[in-house]
Order: C-alpha cells, then sequence, then structure tokens
C-alpha cells in the first residue's frame, strides 16, 4: 500500500513515515479528522470535531504585521560583455545574508561572467560599514576602475557606488546603477 504526499505529491510506501522527496511529514489523525483526505476515505468531508480538550488554542489576533527585514543590494548592469544576450541585463546581488560574494568566470561565483578574459575566480565584493568594496584576488587580467577619464587597475581593496564602471578582465564592463546598505 502506498501513500501520498500533501505537500509534492509523491507517491511513498506505506513504512515511509515522511515523504522520501520533499521530507514533509505523512499526515496525522487529526489533520484527516479536520478536512483533509486521508489514505482509504472516499470524501473530503471532515469527521466529527474533536472533543475541546484536543482543539489548539485560537492564536491572538494582532494589528502589527511583522515586516521583512531589509536588504542590502548592490546593482549592476552590463556594458559592454563579449556575450550580446548580457548587453543591458541588470544582475541584483543581495549582501543581506553575505556580506562578501565572489565575482568569476566559474559557475561557483555568486556573480558568474561568461569571459574568456576573466579569471574563474576572478574579484570579490564586500559590504564593510555601509560602503561597497571591490578587490581583485589575483586575476590574471585585473579589475578595473574608472576614474572618469580611464580605467585604473585595482590593486587593493577599493571603494564602489552608484554609477561607478568597472571592468572585469579585458571585455566586460558593468555599471553600478543602483546601491542599498543597511
Amino acid at each position: 500500500m502506498t501513500w501520498f504526499c500533501t505537500k509534492c505529491g509523491s507517491q511513498n510506501e506505506e513504512s515511509e513515515s515522511t515523504c522520501v522527496v520533499c521530507g514533509s511529514g505523512r499526515i496525522s489523525e487529526m489533520e484527516s479528522q479536520q478536512g483533509v483526505m486521508a489514505e482509504g476515505q472516499g470524501s473530503q468531508q471532515p469527521a466529527a470535531s474533536p472533543p475541546p480538550e484536543q482543539q489548539p488554542p485560537p492564536s491572538p489576533v494582532s494589528a502589527h504585521v511583522e515586516e521583512s527585514p531589509e536588504e542590502s543590494y548592490l546593482e549592476f548592469q552590463f556594458v559592454q560583455t563579449p556575450m550580446e544576450s548580457l548587453m543591458g541585463k541588470k544582475v541584483k546581488i543581495n549582501f543581506s545574508v553575505f556580506p562578501s560574494v565572489s565575482v568569476g568566470r566559474s559557475p561557483e561565483n555568486v556573480m558568474q561572467i561568461p569571459d574568456a578574459s576573466v579569471s574563474r575566480m576572478h574579484a570579490k565584493i564586500m559590504l564593510d560599514g555601509g560602503s561597497y568594496y571591490l578587490e581583485d584576488i589575483g586575476s590574471s587580467n585585473g579589475t578595473f576602475l574608472y576614474d572618469g577619464s580611464k580605467f585604473v587597475e585595482i590593486k587593493e581593496k577599493t571603494k564602489i557606488q552608484e554609477k561607478s564602471l568597472v571592468k572585469f578582465g579585458e571585455g566586460t564592463i558593468v555599471k553600478v546603477t543602483s546601491t542599498r546598505s543597511v
């Protein structure tokens, strides 16, 4: 005999107490009495209400709605890239969970740049004290920041801000289009 997960719909063996796909628990007798169709029931009509001592206490009603935590992010737009499909595309990097993200050609990076002149692990971007910083991590072809007249190679941790132009390697240029730090 088998049972179906009420969360993902996967079929499970009778001997399993949790879904083998999503890990959701098998429905309990209490849930089947509250209208969830249990194995062997022909309809979804609820059974008689459980005695009052088995009913959970009513949850308090509150007018206060919790807001989601503020997020810190940096948004880039591809200005120049060998990959035509990325031209003009924006990439938003959320720093709310991790204060540092990696940039490079390898898919292991948070910001992957498909450009042969970009190293597998090329640079990192950090949020520190409410400001964003860029640092080259030993790339072959360098990381550059536009100073208003030319691209200057970054040799150490350098502050970046909205409207900064950053060049990775020889062929990819991105513009910082938006920042927010919390």
